[in-house]
């Protein structure tokens, strides 16, 4: 093999680019000074020994990096020479220390590879780091994101913290955080897998443990997975060992919908509970709402012919942010609007409620709305009076939030893409650059008339 190259430059004139044989480096790039190629070969071999003369003597430390650079390394080994790095060259890490503290690192002594994890710092517990990484008043991550202007809710992190108690039955109070290895997380892998075989299992009471389900297996890692991300970006670890696992293939099980005429039945002839269940599904059939925004619903959301969605609920945050952080307005067939006026109109909370402020759907405290699952039990129940028993309604995997797939399908016949995409609330990329920010008045007067002839043909 030649110690360099021929190739052409502007003008048509060769150039040789010649590379060391010894450490495989570029060395130099010389013109050969002619249009014709067998020419510039000879001249580049007769050029050869003087330009590697002129070469400097490969440096110690050229000689480290040119030996790591010729092999593959463990993901181990990986960390291990980050975290020499890391230590030696502080101001390489991206948490970006002080001046002070950077010469100060210029004045230790090196260290090897084999101490440098076990000696910059205190290693941190596995499990305790998780869980504190999803405790909401405490994480620093989450106030990070909360301090530029990013949504994170109570409820993501309790859900997330719940998925800690997973880690802490395949992982030991003593595992550490800078320990924690690719092998460890696939063995954790296959301990979820097993629990995702196995229909057998039991707790501790001798109940039957319901086996994971592979959304929820994902979950789990990823529970971990984000918050070593944020350990990598603050200096902690030196990777992310979640990235090295597969990512699970996720079918989910399909929607299943009320029929038109099911739907027709349900409200003409089903027997409901309490009138704020019947209207609450209701309303989530005419207008594709969400529970959360439903639950959410005040006097003053409630306009002449439209509904301002501007909150949802949360047992655990309260009220906040629609899904999506924005807000719309969804038509209300004048029916409809007679019906939420009749319940804020039984409101009990009469001293402490607030006529423009106060839940439609009111609970028992003043405060908060109907609980969901009163709502989405109530349904259950009237749907079982019409002969949709509980066995079928799971089969065909039919729940409150059906309604919003039952409006979304039902509109798509009537109205295209961009109407529907604006009364859900959805954004896509071309629906964020034309319609996130402000809804036409035109299109929602079309969408006003087409949603009052779908109520009266649902309902007739």
């Amino acid at each position: 093999m030649r110690p360099f190259y021929i190739f052409k430059r502007a003008g048509n004139n060769y150039y040789a680019q010649f590379h060391d044989p010894a450490t495989h480096r570029c060395c130099a790039v010389r013109s050969m000074g002619t249009k014709n190629k067998e020419e510039a070969i000879a001249k580049a071999w007769s050029m050869f020994a003087d330009v590697q003369k002129k070469q400097p003597q490969v440096s110690e430390i050229m000689g480290i990096i040119n030996t790591l650079s010729q092999k593959s390394y463990k993901l181990e080994e990986i960390a291990m020479i980050q975290t020499l790095i890391n230590t030696k060259y502080l101001e390489l890490r991206q948490d970006a220390p002080s001046q002070a503290l950077q010469a100060q690192a210029a004045a230790v002594a090196p260290v090897s590879a084999a101490t440098a994890i076990n000696t910059t710092k205190k290693k941190t517990p596995l499990l305790s780091y998780i869980a504190n990484f999803w405790d909401y008043e405490k994480s620093d991550y989450v106030q990070d994101k909360l301090a530029h202007g990013q949504r994170i809710g109570k409820r993501h992190c309790y859900e997330q913290a719940n998925l800690v108690k997973y880690w802490r039955e395949f992982f030991t109070e003593d595992a550490m955080l800078e320990e924690l290895t690719v092998t460890q997380l696939r063995d954790f892998e296959r301990y979820l897998q097993k629990r995702h075989e196995n229909k057998e299992l039991k707790n501790s009471n001798g109940r039957p443990i319901a086996p994971l389900s592979t959304m929820t297996m994902k979950n789990i890692i990823r529970c971990g997975g984000i918050s070593f991300g944020w350990a990598v970006k603050q200096g902690y670890i030196a990777i992310n060992p979640e990235n090295a696992l597969t990512n699970y293939s996720i079918v989910s099980k399909e929607r299943g919908i009320l029929s038109a005429e099911e739907a027709r039945e349900l409200f003409k002839h089903g027997q409901w509970e309490d009138e704020r269940y019947r209207v609450a599904s209701l309303l989530a059939m005419i207008t594709g709402m969400r529970l959360g925004e439903i639950q959410a619903l005040r006097r003053c959301d409630i306009g002449d012919d439209v509904i301002y969605v501007r909150r949802a609920w949360s047992p655990a945050d309260g009220l906040k942010c629609p899904k999506n952080g924005k807000e719309r307005k969804v038509p209300l067939p004048p029916d409809v609007r007679n019906e939420l006026l009749k319940l804020v109109a039984k409101n009990p909370h009469k001293n402490m409620f607030a006529e423009s402020d106060g839940f439609v759907f009111w609970g028992t405290m003043p405060d908060k709305p109907l609980v969901s699952n009163q709502i989405t039990e109530g349904f259950k129940n009237a749907l079982h009076s019409i002969g949709i028993t509980e066995k079928m309604r799971e089969e065909r995997n039919i729940v409150f939030h059906s309604w919003r797939h039952f409006y979304a399908t039902t509109m798509v016949h009537d109205v295209d893409e961009k109407h529907a995409q604006m009364v859900l609330g959805h954004e896509t990329p071309a629906m964020t650059k034309h319609y996130a920010d402000h809804q036409r008045a035109k299109d929602l007067e079309e969408m006003t008339n087409i949603t009052n002839e779908l109520y009266k043909k649902l309902m007739a």
